[in-house]
């Protein structure tokens, strides 16, 4: 685990690729496609070990693998790829979104949807909606074409067996598109999207389940919730138009 997102590597030397005979060289790849991230070359070799510090910033919760290389002549050794990720500050609580960092309603939204329905802050702690119609609805963020909310979850969401987070959506089946990250400005990892209403809570809230798994992203805090449901708010028929967010979950929580 690394706490900075330019980490330094350390390699002990190679038998026979010490200071004054070898140069080393350091590859960072990105999971889970391998793909190089940096490659840096010509690093005289130290003492009894030789290190190198990253000048590309990594992801905050991605996991990396790097390696040494030591050449001499052409002589050459290749160390095993070593894994790590590079850390989120987490904070202890409980699992739902603690506060509000970004949001985006488009105008025609702002205009057309209930004022009532428009405080992001609707999309904190656990599940509360309420209401049966446009004029009754409460405890929900409606998002509108385009719209979307990202949110901080505090705590830290794991990438463990099964989904990882829950995003509660009031009305009907509207679509949700979910990214995460380890920052509040990204970069974004995109989970996809989802018809939001995988059955009710009890507290007539549906949800949809997202995952990590397959991303590359191995911890996340920061959830960006956006409108999947795409229809033109310049015809919107009612006044809880897009994705009605109640709240958002994280289903594993890093310790």
């Amino acid at each position: 685990m690394a706490d900075t997102q330019t980490p330094t590597l350390v390699a002990v030397n190679a038998r026979g690729f010490d200071a004054g005979k070898a140069t080393y060289e350091f590859i960072v790849l990105q999971e889970p496609a391998g793909t190089v991230v940096q490659d840096i070359k010509d690093v005289p070799a130290g003492t009894t070990q030789t290190e190198a510090t990253t000048t590309v910033t990594l992801e905050r919760g991605r996991a990396y693998q790097w390696k040494a290389v030591a050449h001499a002549g052409d002589r050459q050794v290749e160390s095993k790829p070593a894994t790590f990720e590079v850390s989120v500050p987490c904070t202890p609580g409980d699992p739902y979104a603690k506060s509000v960092v970004d949001l985006f309603l488009s105008e025609c939204t702002q205009r057309t949807n209930r004022r009532a329905l428009l405080n992001p802050a609707a999309v904190l702690g656990p599940p509360d909606a309420r209401g049966s119609s446009d004029s009754t609805y409460s405890g929900i963020l409606s998002l509108g074409e385009d719209g979307y909310v990202t949110v901080d979850m505090g705590v830290c969401i794991s990438d463990q067996e099964g989904p990882d987070l829950r995003v509660f959506q009031y009305v009907q089946f509207e679509g949700v598109g979910v990214d995460v990250s380890g920052s509040p400005n990204g970069p974004w990892v995109d989970l996809g999207t989802r018809p939001c209403g995988d059955g009710g809570t009890g507290d007539n809230s549906n949800h949809c389940d997202f995952d990590l798994a397959g991303t590359g992203l191995r911890t996340a805090r920061y959830v960006r919730v956006s409108d999947a449901e795409s229809f033109p708010c310049e015809r919107a028929g009612t006044r809880s138009e897009g994705a009605d967010i109640d709240a958002v979950q994280a289903l594993h929580v890093k310790n």
